[in-house]
């Protein structure tokens, strides 16, 4: 699911985790 969201937006926060996947 973390990649997924990784592909679909860079900058997507986690709901709940807060955590922002960096634009690589």
């Amino acid at each position: 699911l973390a990649e997924y969201n990784s592909l679909a937006n860079p900058h997507l926060i986690f709901p709940g985790q807060e955590i922002l996947i960096p634009a690589n």
